[in-house]
């Protein structure tokens, strides 16, 4: 079972959620308007972001206001700067305001990363619920997380940085302008980007002093469990008082029997032996809401139960500090850590209770003990990339991938660079400008094709289809390939994608648009240009479209090929599709295609990028195609929809539908709105890429790319 499957605890995991009925309207991450600043900051280093009193931002935040009789507003993107409050605002007299944490991680691949930012965006919604605020789609808050990095990730974290992070904070304040204690009736969601300390690694472990008697930082029947700010203001002073002292945190204690609940902030873990001689991993429960629903203390549960268990119990129960001196006088007292955003997985080496000194057994130089160094390692690894899960959300499809050292094979890579491009350049002018006009017949060209590909040797094809168990194609009917009267829906990646296809399926290629019905019909070289080309998202004006059941009827012998995507990515998200697809006639059937190429820095996300492509291309000893291709999506389903969605095997977070729901663009026809059918039609076809590829949709398309380019043009000496 996937660990996204278990459950945490069999108590009552979340406090409810109180959702109301709200007019207006819903929070649109597709609406995003996009202000970037005219004055962009350096980024410092290290030391330097770390170093003031002030906490320093990104270039950029998003903001997005609520108002109760209209709704959300229109989120937007602009430079990062005050909010405009009025001194009357809710949020300043009333509490009401409520945040989440989450970081954003350079992987050692190259790449950025988000872990289980579907968790945070549903605890926002349950923290707003509890203090009257509104709330929004978790799917679109996480969205407008993923627009953000889109724009200021690669800047500010660039790809020289791997193994850091930066801290992304979504906020929800009151801002009705009312002294009174009323539900406020206006409020703003703002997410900001900065830069946070690392302190995961205090010099001899944590050190915690227990709460004063006459403290407490949460109680039965409060809101210790959402994510407010009257939960931590009041902990400061003591807080303070502890570091005075030579303490890091507050251990928290609860009731006349002096409950553990969390470590300052953070969730707090004992690893000890029992009476009975089992090992346990023990944290406080969530059933009696004292402590926050931690996504680093489910994510280390979940962890604990599928890969400790043979080994540890894995316990979520109440225990006191007085089993914890008990414990140690023991000698039954084997680790302890703190898990949470900001301090992560950190070894805790000694506890004050009172007259009570409590030693806690760590690692080397009070580093990590067995059972913490194992949570952090594997947490860690999620998260920079160094093992593959699904709880490490991949962002940014139009950042190019990085590509890899060349090391001591330069000097073979500089040979077959130099050795294959001048017959590369051959055969692609020996074909386009000589024998694809000649009467060679299908079989002859799709030959010279694959004599293009087998240059910078692309021979291995690594092709699965749906139903198909592998190894039999060729025993299986002709109906599960896409073939003539029907339209293949391709991922769109690299120019490689357009000659596979045609050495394959000799297809007819179009061009689709995000704001058109309609496919203009191109050549296979056009094909191999759009991946290098500006995107655009309205037809040229010269531009001849035809609806793709005419073309389907036009060339009875030849499937049609489009790439509903309408521009290139680098493989890691599925854009929203072109509505072109609704242009096949009933009962036609569409192929869903996902082509992914091993290694992967072939892909040509960013306009113009020639020159690096034919390097990585032609360098390479090797490449490898892998190919999946879906079921058949039928047309022509009436009106109240009726397709079905293959679920993914990929078992990840709802984070691969993030688009399930979203809008595909404003379109040139004058039946704009899409009915349930069609909407239908686009979510399969677009389930069935993300689903072959293993990767996510998002909520980005043509626009936010063009925007993306734009930046990146203007930034990338600084990137």
């Amino acid at each position: 079972m996937a660990p996204s499957a278990i459950e945490s605890q069999k108590t009552k995991p979340e406090a409810p959620v109180v959702t109301e009925k709200q007019a207006g309207q819903p929070l649109d991450a597709s609406k995003l308007i996009y202000t970037y600043t005219t004055n962009p900051r350096d980024v410092p280093d290290e030391t330097t972001a770390h170093s003031g009193d002030e906490t320093i931002c990104t270039d950029h935040m998003v903001v997005a206001t609520w108002k109760a009789s209209t709704g959300w507003s229109a989120p937007e993107l602009k430079p990062y700067g005050p909010l405009n409050l009025m001194p009357t605002a809710s949020c300043l007299h009333y509490a009401t305001e409520c945040f989440e944490g989450l970081k954003v991680y350079r992987g050692y691949d190259g790449k950025l990363r988000v872990f289980r930012p579907d968790r945070n965006a549903a605890r926002l919604n349950m923290s707003a619920s509890r203090i009257s605020l509104p709330q929004a789609d978790a799917d679109e808050i996480t969205k407008l997380i993923f627009a953000l990095l889109e724009v200021d990730g690669a800047k500010w974290l660039p790809k020289e940085r791997a193994g850091n992070f930066l801290y992304l904070r979504p906020t929800l304040i009151g801002t009705q302008p009312t002294i009174g204690l009323v539900k406020s009736k206006q409020a703003i969601l703002y997410i900001i980007l900065s830069y946070m300390p690392r302190q995961d690694t205090p010099p001899g472990g944590m050190r915690l002093l227990t709460s004063p008697e006459d403290m407490v930082r949460s109680w039965v029947g409060g809101f210790g469990y959402a994510k407010v700010g009257a939960n931590y203001g009041p902990s400061v002073l003591a807080t303070q008082d502890a570091m005075q002292r030579g303490f890091h945190q507050i251990l928290w204690l609860y009731g006349d029997q002096g409950e553990c609940t969390e470590a300052g902030g953070s969730n707090f873990f004992v690893v000890w032996h029992r009476k009975d001689g089992k090992k346990e991993i023990i944290t406080a429960p969530l059933d009696d809401r004292l402590i926050l629903d931690g996504v680093t203390r489910r994510s280390c549960l979940e962890l604990a139960k599928e890969r400790l268990s043979d080994e540890f119990e894995v316990t979520e129960r109440k225990y006191t500090i007085g089993e914890l001196i008990e414990a140690e006088a023991e000698g039954r007292l084997l680790e302890s850590f703190a898990a949470g955003t900001a301090w992560f997985i950190t070894p805790v080496s000694a506890i004050q209770h009172r007259e009570h000194d409590i030693p806690i057994p760590t690692g080397p130089d009070g580093g990590p003990g067995e059972v913490t160094g194992k949570i952090k390692g594997w947490l860690s690894d999620i998260m920079y990339g160094r093992a593959e899960h699904e709880w490490g959300s991949g962002i940014a499809p139009f950042l190019p991938i990085p590509p890899q050292p060349a090391g001591f094979q330069l000097p073979l890579r500089v040979f077959l660079f130099f050795f294959r491009l001048p017959l590369f350049i051959f055969v692609c002018v020996s074909y386009f400008l000589v024998l694809q006009w000649l009467p060679i017949g299908s079989l002859g060209k799709k030959a010279s094709l694959w004599c293009i590909l087998g240059v910078p040797s692309i021979w291995w094809i690594d092709l699965q289809v749906d139903g198909v168990r592998k190894g039999s194609l060729s025993k299986q009917h002709q109906a599960r390939l896409p073939g003539p009267g029907s339209v293949i829906a391709s991922s769109f990646t690299s120019p490689i994608d357009a000659v596979y296809l045609a050495a394959i399926f000799d297809p007819v290629f179009t061009a689709s648009y995000p704001n058109s019905r309609k496919v203009e019909q191109i050549s296979l070289f056009q094909a191999i240009l759009r991946a290098f080309a500006i995107p655009q998202a309205n037809p040229p004006p010269k531009a001849r479209l035809v609806d793709l059941a005419t073309l389907v009827k036009k060339n009875p012998g030849r499937p049609i090929v489009t790439f509903p995507e309408c521009t290139t990515t680098n493989a890691r998200g599925i854009l929203p599709p072109s509505p072109s697809l609704l242009s096949v006639a009933p009962k036609t059937k569409i192929y869903p295609v996902s082509l992914r190429y091993t290694p992967a820095d072939v892909v040509t996300p960013l306009p113009g990028s020639y020159v690096s492509f034919l390097w990585t291309l032609l360098s390479k000893p090797t490449h490898c195609i892998r190919v999946r291709i879906a079921e058949g999506v039928v047309s022509g389903v009436d009106g109240e929809g009726g397709f079905t969605t293959r679920k993914s095997t990929y078992d990840t977070n709802y984070l691969d539908t993030l688009d399930k729901d979203s809008t595909y663009g404003s379109l040139d026809t004058e039946d704009a709105e899409l009915t349930r059918a069609e909407k239908a039609l686009l979510d399969n076809v677009a389930d069935s890429l993300a689903r072959l590829g293993r990767v996510k949709r998002v909520g980005l398309g043509v626009p936010q790319k063009k925007d993306f380019v734009r930046m990146w043009t203007k930034t990338r000496r600084t990137w």
